[in-house]
């Protein structure tokens, strides 16, 4: 469902301008149509791509380059990549290049450094290491996130969001939508991308986890990818993507993947373990690892790896796959290993040529980011005026991240029943048990109420603890959409923080109203007793979410909030007071 991007033809029957063709890229004015014009064009480009991506069923051919919808026009160069952890080389030297539209298969055995490979190359690893890492023969900057795509090995998604509004969040948050790109024309555009992926049928479903029934774990899957191309980037990076998936499923995913680098120009470099043949054959390069260190035994087409084997005099056999023939060969330890005879012939042989490519793309600039994003700009000015493009690493205005990652929440926190029912349930159970120990406690002295207001400040301060688990989780997902340069942290930490409060005052309303009217205290102290509760549930709140926010897991946090508890418990004026405090 990218033909929108494309803008239109400069063809004398086509009104609206020439697109350029990936690898020249060039910009122009495009005067914008008619809302119903645009609509028309859109629907018809939208349909144009239907039987290409049969492919994914099997049902038609490959397909080529598309001049009219490329949006890829990035080349990738990496010179003498390394990672060491410490003393421990993870990963020896590695080089390579790659040009726009190719499917790059990542492999290796376990410990052979592909997934950190992987993320040196699309800027996730935020530890030190050697090499460079060039786009267009140009070192990478912060708008390379805005053009680049990363799909984890986890899929990291809200449970209780649907497909559909899964996809339209990503695709929303990464570029402005056109004047008249008109709300049932992006609609259209989500649909498009949903059945092509065979998740039209379950557009409306929640993505789910382990405590929310929603979709397969292949269907999961497939969301994650088409949250990555919502934005139409220029390359992609995917760990694992068939990890878990049937043998089925993975050549779905792995052909969807073909598709679109060779329809639409992008560059996919893809971390697989051992894929079967069927698999095998969908890709277009290989570089290839062997373990304990990384270091590279293979670099160049897939198609060449028979002939590679063959030049080594360990041929693959007629019937063999050859993926499986070369691992059996480079894993340590295996009876059939011989990594070290695999990489003295890429270093005598493949490294080489390798290392001349490399040079030479290092030495040849194309498209800086800014130029391939003014590209992508003109062309949505086929469907009206586009906001002034940001030189920021986010795709949209801070205003615009507010109101959809706000809208998210909101929607989540509503959809999440059980988790406010619990809430309700908690505070009127506090409310009436804390108001039945200490019924008509009001009527009593000061001294008689000291253990009632003691056990009224720890009710509160501990009420935070449930969410520890559930802010973890949300933790997770806010880092991998952060990292991804869809919205910006103040962005997620605003409406959140304003979400938590309204909750906190709602609980602690509750709570006291019920306590104030079971155990007769005062009605005019109801305020002041409210405020202060108030503050205290939101200050040890915000502790508990500092927690969440430093520690590993929700286990860990909770042991981390027993000495703050103590701190608490010791000076909150009920136990050490001035004559019992050293001095």
């Amino acid at each position: 469902g990218a033909d929108w991007m494309a803008g239109a033809r400069g063809a004398a029957d086509d009104p609206l301008g020439g697109l350029p063709v990936a690898g020249r890229p060039r910009l122009m004015m495009m005067r914008s149509v008619d809302t119903v014009g645009a609509r028309e064009m859109f629907r018809a480009r939208l349909m144009k791509s239907e039987e290409d991506f049969l492919g994914i069923t099997g049902d038609s051919g490959d397909v080529v380059l598309d001049p009219e919808v490329a949006v890829g026009d990035t080349a990738m160069t990496f010179e003498n990549v390394s990672f060491s952890a410490g003393d421990k080389v993870i990963l020896k030297p590695v080089s390579g290049h790659y040009e726009p539209g190719n499917l790059v298969a990542i492999m290796g055995p376990s410990g052979s450094g592909k997934s950190t490979l992987l993320d040196i190359l699309a800027g996730k690893k935020s530890s030190p290491h050697g090499g460079t890492v060039h786009f267009n023969g140009r070192p990478r900057d912060r708008l390379f996130q805005r053009m680049s795509a990363y799909v984890a090995q986890d899929d990291i998604l809200p449970a209780c969001l649907t497909v559909q509004e899964a996809v339209s969040f990503h695709a929303s948050l990464k570029q402005e939508r056109p004047s008249k790109f008109t709300t049932e024309m992006f609609e259209q555009r989500i649909s498009k991308a949903l059945e092509d992926l065979g998740l039209l049928g379950v557009k409306d479903s929640y993505i789910g986890d382990q405590s929310v029934r929603g979709i397969s774990g292949g269907q999961r899957r497939r969301v994650s990818l088409a949250c990555a191309f919502a934005h139409f980037p220029q390359i992609m990076f995917c760990d694992e993507p068939t990890s878990g998936l049937s043998a089925t499923d993975a050549e779905a995913c792995v052909k969807y993947m073909r598709l679109i680098a060779h329809k639409y120009g992008i560059t996919i470099l893809v971390v697989i373990h051992q894929p079967r043949v069927e698999v095998t054959k969908l890709f277009d390069e290989l570089l290839l690892l062997t373990a304990s260190p990384g270091r590279c035994v293979y670099n160049g087409p897939m198609s060449g790896l028979r002939q590679h084997c063959a030049a080594l005099g360990r041929p693959v056999p007629p019937h063999a796959n050859p993926a499986d023939h070369i691992m059996d060969r480079i894993t340590p330890g295996n009876p059939k290993s011989c990594e070290d005879a695999f990489v003295e012939h890429y270093d005598a042989n493949g490294r080489p040529s390798i290392d001349v490519v490399v040079e030479q793309q290092l030495h040849h600039e194309r498209s800086s980011a800014i130029e391939v994003l003014e590209a992508q700009h003109a062309k949505l000015a086929a469907f009206g005026s586009v906001p002034k493009l940001r030189g920021s690493k986010h795709g949209v205005r801070f205003r615009r991240q507010l109101v959809l990652v706000g809208t998210r929440q909101l929607t989540l926190y509503l959809r999440d029943k059980r988790g406010i029912v619990a809430d309700i349930m908690i505070s009127v159970g506090k409310g009436v048990i804390l108001g039945l120990t200490y019924l008509d406690i009001g009527d009593k002295d000061a001294l008689a109420q000291l253990g009632f207001f003691f056990m009224l400040m720890m009710a509160t301060s501990i009420d935070g603890m449930k969410g520890i688990p559930k802010l973890i989780t949300e933790r997770r997902v806010m880092k991998m959409e952060t990292s991804e340069a869809l919205y910006s942290e103040w962005a997620y930490i605003l409406p959140f923080t304003l979400l938590s409060w309204i909750q906190a005052i709602v609980s602690n309303t509750i709570f006291i109203f019920l306590l104030f009217s079971i155990s007769s205290l005062q009605w005019p102290m109801f305020w002041d007793v409210w405020l202060w509760t108030t503050m205290l549930y939101l200050t040890m709140d915000s502790m508990f979410l500092f927690l969440s926010a430093v520690a590993k897991d929700a286990s860990l946090a909770m042991v981390m909030a027993l000495p703050f508890f103590m701190l608490f418990l010791l000076f909150n004026g009920f136990t050490v007071g001035r004559k019992t405090a050293p001095r």
